[in-house]
């Protein structure tokens, strides 16, 4: 039954749809990989524009001073 199911599904595959499904995959992997590089771009460019990123960790350390410091009382 095994041969019979493999035969059947090679059939299957080998009438284009096998090729129509690799193909739909690889645009839906390049879709990804595409709108993953936009992100990292455009994440990169905020970080960058006026000291952003900078900025960001400024705010953290100076939160974390004022915390620190109030346990210290």
């Amino acid at each position: 039954m095994l041969g019979k199911i493999t035969t059947a599904w090679t059939n299957a595959w080998n009438t284009g749809v096998g090729v129509s499904i690799i193909e739909h995959i690889l645009h839906i992997i390049t879709n990804i990989n595409n709108t993953i590089g936009a992100l990292a771009k455009n994440f990169g460019n905020a970080w960058d524009k006026a000291s952003i990123g900078q900025k960001i960790f400024e705010d953290i350390d100076g939160l974390a001073d004022i915390i620190l410091g109030t346990l210290m009382i």
